[in-house]
This record gives structure tokens, sequence and C-alpha cells, in this order.
């Protein structure tokens, strides 16, 4: 999955990659970076959330809210 979005991405598409367990969003997650950074997509310092969660800029993401 991760293949065909650096695919997409580098043909100017915009792809989302959606998955339903927790575990596997995080391994995705995981994997993209990886390739984005080898790709040089990265931008910036990481910025991370009170969670403990980095994010590096030049990567879009979808966050959704947990139920309080």
């Amino acid at each position: 999955m991760v293949d065909a979005w650096v695919t997409d991405n580098e043909a100017g598409r915009n792809t989302l990659m959606l998955a339903w367990r927790r575990a596997s969003v995080a391994d995705l997650n995981r994997l993209a970076r990886v390739r984005a950074e080898q790709l040089c997509w990265l931008t910036g310092p990481d910025l991370e959330t009170l969670g403990g969660r980095g994010y590096a800029g030049g990567i879009p993401l979808v966050a959704l809210r947990e139920k309080l």
C-alpha cells in the first residue's frame, strides 16, 4: 500500500491510506514516514502532540478525535 501511495503522490495524485485497526495504521504511518524521509519529502522540524506522537512537515494527515 505504501508503494502505491508513493507512486500516486509522485504522479501528482492525492492518495489516502486507510486501515481499520490502530496497529495497522501505526505500521502504515511508520512505513510511509521511512519512505518520505528517503524521498526527502519531509520539511521542517517534527511537531509533537500532547500524546507524544511526532509528525513531520510535508506530509498531509487526517486526524480524528477519540470519544471523550
